[in-house]
């Protein structure tokens, strides 16, 4: 059966060729593991974009996995930066995760100020980030319920987030660190019949395309796909 994973991304500050890029390559390697567990298949996952005025019906469509990395405002650096996601949006979110659904809030995903339920669903959310720079980023050894291709640690050039989290309801697996501090940086939980994973990396190309990243956005999707 076919795993299909709606994403909506791109925003002003984020390039959304650059998160489909990355997509693209975490789905690569989730079909080659495929292959290698089970024979040869045909194509087990299936990436569509969905543009963000049609995310309401697309989540009829009943996705496997719900991927949202665009950011809240749509004019960042206007007086009135206006917002995309209305709370009747936030809402059907809401219900396609608590009926079974699946998201993940990946890196600009997180960046939402505004106080509804899609952000209170997240249990974590952005507060800034300092100029970029090399940030590290660390596996939690707890037990967690994302399974960890490598337990090796990256790093490269990013926007370390500084996020806000409440690590007491949620599982954190990864954790952040540049010369300006340390921070939570992946964190996962239930959320009525589904599940929520949080990522907070990656801005740059570099990130995106870094292979130890694609192969943890992987585990990540393998994750809310099972």
């Amino acid at each position: 059966m076919t795993c299909r994973i709606y994403a909506v991304a791109g925003d002003y500050y984020h390039r959304a060729d650059w998160s489909e890029q990355a997509l693209r390559a975490a789905i690569a390697v989730l079909q080659e593991r495929r292959v290698l567990a089970e024979g040869g298949l045909d194509e087990a996952y299936e990436l569509a974009m969905v543009p963000a005025e049609r995310l309401r019906e697309a989540i009829k469509e009943r996705p496997d996995v719900l991927v949202i990395t665009k950011e809240e405002r749509l004019f960042p650096e206007s007086p009135e930066p206006g917002r995309w996601m209305d709370e009747e949006l936030q809402l059907a979110i809401e219900r396609y995760v608590s009926s079974g659904g699946a998201l993940l809030a990946l890196h600009s995903g997180l960046a939402y100020q505004s106080d509804g339920i899609y952000r209170r669903m997240l249990r974590g959310w952005f507060l800034h980030h300092p100029e970029q720079k090399t940030v590290r980023y660390s596996h939690v050894p707890a037990p967690h319920p994302v399974r960890l291709s490598s337990a090796s640690d990256f790093a490269f050039k990013d926007e370390h987030y500084f996020v806000h989290c409440e690590e007491d309801k949620t599982n954190v697996f990864l954790r952040s660190e540049s010369e300006d501090g340390e921070s939570i940086a992946g964190w996962t939980h239930d959320y009525g019949a589904g599940r929520i994973l949080c990522l907070t990396p990656a801005h740059t190309l570099e990130g995106l395309t870094d292979r130890t990243f694609i192969q943890l956005l992987a585990d990540c999707l393998q994750t809310l796909s099972s």
